[in-house]
């Protein structure tokens, strides 16, 4: 298992890449945790599964998951922004983790909307703080 995963940060034009602030031990558990969902075959896959990075304070972090309609890029620009957006997000949100989720995706309605409960329970199992659409 990897021992960071990247952050993708959605800007004007740009993404920029940092590393998720988590220990070795944290990132295994969460990498783990997510590839435990699985994807199943769904027709008409339009829609995205994704996780985002919040910062709560210095050193407290947490996470967020939700589905859309939109590439995961475009939706978290869209929480940035204030249009039709979680307060957790807008405020906290740091970027997005494509490694725990980009493997579900495209997905139905139906099956995004099963999966982001999946997802959102399998990551809490590993402790950190998990907030859900």
């Amino acid at each position: 298992m990897p021992a960071w995963i990247t952050v993708r940060t959605p800007g004007d034009g740009r993404v920029a890449t940092s590393r998720a602030p988590f220990n070795p031990e944290t990132t295994d558990a969460l990498v783990q945790a997510a590839r435990r969902v699985r994807r199943e075959p769904s027709a008409e896959p339009h829609f995205s599964i994704y996780v985002a990075l919040l910062e709560l304070a210095a050193d407290d972090y947490g996470l967020y998951v939700g589905m859309t309609g939109l590439t995961p890029e475009e939706r978290f620009r869209n929480h940035k922004a204030g249009h039709k957006a979680s307060k957790w997000v807008r405020k906290y949100g740091v970027g997005l983790l494509p490694a725990l989720y980009r493997h579900l995706n495209p997905l139905s309605y139906e099956r995004a909307t099963l999966a982001e409960v999946a997802l959102a329970e399998a990551l809490r199992g590993t402790g950190v703080r998990v907030w859900q659409a």
